[in-house]
């Protein structure tokens, strides 16, 4: 089998292919061959078909699914109605080759839209493919149909072909969509000939089809005039897939209509002209629609709003970002329609959640006693719960016991014990196992729906991932990135939302590898600095490393961002452009000063203290603008009140800000002023070393940032003589490494020492 499909699809004769897959589909042969034999067979061969070949085989398959003559299907077999959903699965299969021109592709999806949701009841020449009435068969093949129709639209919407722009591909897949709309306009306008498959109650449809292919005439007739995506094509893909809503659910796509009208109509005026009496913003009205497509089970009403988010993305506003927030921060589900339950403690009070979450985190943070206590806590809290009973549940239970229930709050033993015979001991048995079993199922239950408000968030992340990658901007930021934080944390504190949590993990590390953030109107730093300080003081209470290593980068964008801020309005001149403004100044000063107070926090030794990898990170990334705080971090290296272990710190601070990067940053001035502070500093410290109190790695890192400085400047004398002779004197005591830091920083006398040592390994060795 495998050897013969390998032979067709490589052959180059399309009448040779066709020939092979004939007589395998013909008499005694079928078309349903891969289900009989468990193979891929005859699906293989049809994929690599040559495109003349494709294009026959598809003509076939269209004869077959109209109960015409054809090689492919017998209309009098006993399983028409399998093979029937065989061909339509074969067609959509085909439907999305770029072999296909747009005629077949069109031709091909009409047949499927027309056999999806119309029945001929009186043949009609004039109409395409209305000319034999609906095969008799079962209803499972009209359902087949139906998921094959909309597969096929939700795959041409998605499909990639090389070589071809996303704009030109989407324009085509429109043609398409607009050309399918017309024709569903001319069955509908057909009733003598044909009715709807599954007819809406008490609803005419017409009308308001007739009303949206107006509409969508004139968006189209845009459409084609735009060189990029924009809202033309949104609203024509959303006014599209309401169009197919309205022959699955009716109820539900007219009022959607409704909106879409009025969205559609506030889109096109200006934004001068809108005022407040409006109503909601129309792309608020618009994204509460797509959250809505997101809550779905078609992956055709998901691609819809992926694309429509990515083309609508530069006119997504704070309060459309505050729906998609809510929507990440829902507790509960309600109805198919959306979610409640909004978590309030999230932007406002991030903090709180934060120190709530965390604690559970942190390791070795608190005494074995504050340990015991909060076990006690938590057993207590536990027990609590258990205690507490449903009030469902009691009913039951008394429902199945009867008589012998016991009434709350009457003393038992003025009761007469009740006589039970074994029969209805047995009885009573299967009605309480009965009860306790409805519970079992409550939480079932719970647990599904659980699990949709999961899947629900990571739909609503892809929006977000559409929003990243089409039109970041400091809003986006600061309001999406504490959410995705908080849900990372979530799969920490509960296995249960780990799935959502890697998807949220994927989304914030796609937020943060954007380079620079779109110019968005009326941004400020001030909740940039907000969230800053959040992650930050987050960051403290964080004891997982690649947690930290999250926090961080976002850390880095948000500085990023704020460094990006315009400075001056943009009506101002070039001239004034060159200046920063007070507010600008400002919030860089209290950008420094926040991770100032984080460095101090850690070389205090407080509780509470941002991890050292995170300022690591930040001062080598950020050297020129936290370059200040060097003079802070030589003082508390001087410091006698400051441990060993934290001036190493200090040491290891200044290393990683010490670069040729830095140096050619910053102003002479300053550098020199730098060198200068160093030479006193780390001259005073290390005099003040003892050999019998000599900390190796301590005095490492100094010399490591004498090295560093001598590199960098190698005229400029980084320590004293009379320091670099003390060390000298002690090398025994230093580590290797010190050694060899003191060897290049005394070339001179560290040669004739080595001289000296080689000659007494010599010596000692000739005596041996």
């Amino acid at each position: 089998m495998a050897l013969l499909g390998r032979y067709v699809g490589e052959s180059g004769s399309a009448d040779l292919q066709l020939a092979s897959l004939r007589s395998l589909m013909t008499t005694p042969g079928s078309c349903m061959l891969d289900s009989h034999t468990g193979t891929s067979l005859l699906a293989d061969i049809i994929a690599k078909l040559l495109p003349e070949a494709q294009k026959k085989v598809l003509a076939e398959l269209m004869k077959a699914s109209q109960i015409k003559q054809s090689w492919i299907v017998a209309s009098e077999g006993r399983r028409l109605g399998e093979c029937l959903q065989w061909c339509a699965r074969e067609m959509a299969t085909l439907v999305i080759n770029p072999n296909i021109d747009h005629a077949d592709m069109l031709a091909c999806l009409q047949l499927l839209y027309l056999r999806s949701f119309f029945t001929v009841t009186i043949p009609n020449k004039s109409i395409p493919f209305c000319t034999v009435l609906n095969a008799d068969v079962q209803p499972s093949y009209y359902k087949c149909v139906l998921d094959t129709f909309m597969k096929s639209v939700s795959k041409l919407l998605t499909v990639n072909i090389k070589g071809v722009s996303r704009l030109s591909q989407l324009n085509g897949h429109m043609d398409l969509m607009f050309s399918l709309l017309q024709y569903g306009q001319l069955l509908l306008t057909s009733p003598g000939h044909l009715k709807l498959t599954n007819p809406p109650d008490g609803l005419q449809i017409e009308e308001e089809w007739g009303q949206l292919v107006q509409v969508v005439s004139e968006i189209d007739i845009k459409r084609k005039g735009e060189e990029r995506l924009s809202g033309s094509h949104a609203f024509e893909l959303l006014y599209f897939h309401t169009a197919l809503q309205l022959l699955i659910e009716p109820d539900i796509a007219l009022e959607t209509l409704q909106d879409l009208h009025v969205c559609y109509k506030r889109s096109c005026k200006k934004r001068k002209l809108l005022t407040k009496e409006d109503g909601p913003a129309w792309i608020e009205v618009v994204t509460e629609l797509l959250l809505s497509l997101m809550f779905k089970g078609s992956a055709m009403s998901r691609s819809v709003a992926n694309i429509v988010m990515a083309t609508l993305a530069e006119h997504v506003t704070p309060q459309a970002l505050q729906l998609i927030v809510e929507a990440l921060q829902q507790s509960s589900l309600t109805s198919e329609d959306g979610v409640v339950g909004v978590e309030e403690s999230m932007d406002s009070d991030m903090e709180d959640d934060m120190d709530t979450s965390e604690q559970q985190l942190e390791e070795g943070s608190s005494s074995e006693e504050e340990e015991e206590d909060g076990d006690d806590e938590e057993d207590s809290g536990v027990e609590e719960e258990s205690l507490s009973v449903p009030e469902e549940l009691k009913a039951n239970v008394k429902a199945a016991l009867g008589e012998a229930a016991v009434i709350e709050g009457e003393d038992n033993s003025e009761q007469e014990d009740v006589e039970v015979s074994d029969s209805e001991m047995m009885q009573l048995d299967s009605m309480l196992a009965a009860a306790f079993r409805s519970m079992k199922r409550g939480k079932q239950v719970d647990k599904d729906k659980q699990r949709q408000l999961h899947t629900f968030k990571i739909r609503v992340l892809d929006l977000v991932d559409m929003l990243i990658k089409h039109h970041p901007t400091p809003s986006l930021l600061t309001m999406i990135v504490l959410p995705l934080v908080d849900r990372v944390v979530g799969g920490i504190r509960n296995q249960d939302e780990q799935t959502l949590a890697n998807r949220a993990h994927n989304t914030l590390m796609l937020l943060c590898k954007v380079k620079k953030l779109e110019p968005e109107e009326g941004s400020s730093s001030d909740r940039l600095l907000e969230v800053l300080q959040l992650l930050i003081q987050f960051a403290a209470k964080v004891s997982l490393p690649d947690l930290v290593t999250d926090v961080t980068k976002c850390c880095i964008l948000v500085i990023k961002t704020i460094l990006q801020q315009p400075s001056v309005s943009p009506l101002k001149t070039r001239a004034t452009a060159a200046q920063n403004t007070p507010s600008t100044v400002r919030g860089i000063d209290q950008v420094v000063s926040m991770v100032r107070d984080a460095v101090f926090a850690l070389l205090n030794s407080k509780k509470a203290h941002c991890p050292a990898p995170l300022l690591h990170t930040l001062l080598q990334r950020f050297t020129k603008l936290f370059w200040p705080l060097t003079k802070n971090i030589l003082a508390t290296l001087e410091s006698q009140d400051c441990k060993v272990f934290m001036k190493s710190q200090c040491a290891n601070f200044l290393l990683l800000m010490i670069n040729k990067q830095t140096v050619s940053e910053l102003e002479a001035e300053r550098w020199s002023e730098f060198v200068a502070s160093w030479k006193t500093s780390a001259t005073k410290v290390l005099a003040a070393v003892n050999e019998g109190d000599l900390k190796k790695s301590f005095v490492e890192e100094v010399l490591s940032v004498c090295i560093r400085v001598h590199q960098l400047q190698p005229d400029t004398e980084v320590l004293d003589e009379d320091v670099l002779e003390r060390l000298h004197s002690q090398r025994s005591h230093l580590s290797q490494t010190s050694r060899a830091h003191l060897n290049k920083l005394m070339p001179d006398l560290t040669v004739e020492e080595r001289r000296v040592k080689k000659g007494k390994k010599k010596e000692a060795k000739t005596w041996d």
